[in-house]
């Protein structure tokens, strides 16, 4: 494989896995006074109610009794449980950081194998 090709598969790896980098958090039976510091506008959330239904949608207003979805209205007394997605921007540079440096190590050895250098052999 040329290098070349090494390059356009380890970004293309990146990228698949970079639209991972989300952090999750489980609240069961989340609280009037929690739901402000936990909740932010953005994020994704699963909603279980007490009746059983199950609600997912992404939070456009976080008010003080309810969560506000672009077409649902929540309140947080009828919460059993909650989940909420947000995208980890810190985890996802340092996904992507890692992986560009591992493509350029493996190029990095494979050149110097190539002009001759000793390379470690598994028997």
């Amino acid at each position: 494989m040329t290098s070349f090709c090494r390059r356009w598969v380890a970004i293309a790896l990146a990228c698949v896995l970079a639209g991972g980098c989300t952090t999750t958090r489980v609240v069961p039976q989340p609280g009037t006074a929690q739901l402000a510091a936990l909740v932010k506008p953005g994020d994704q959330v699963d909603c279980t109610l007490r009746d059983g239904t199950k609600w997912k949608f992404k939070v456009v207003r976080v008010e003080p009794t309810a969560l506000v979805g672009p077409s649902q209205h929540v309140a947080v007394e009828d919460l059993t449980q909650l989940k909420i997605k947000r995208f980890s921007a810190g985890k996802t540079l340092l996904l992507v950081a890692g992986l560009v440096a591992m493509g350029f190590a493996a190029e990095g050895v494979a050149e110097m194998g190539a002009l001759g250098f000793p390379t470690i052999t598994v028997p």
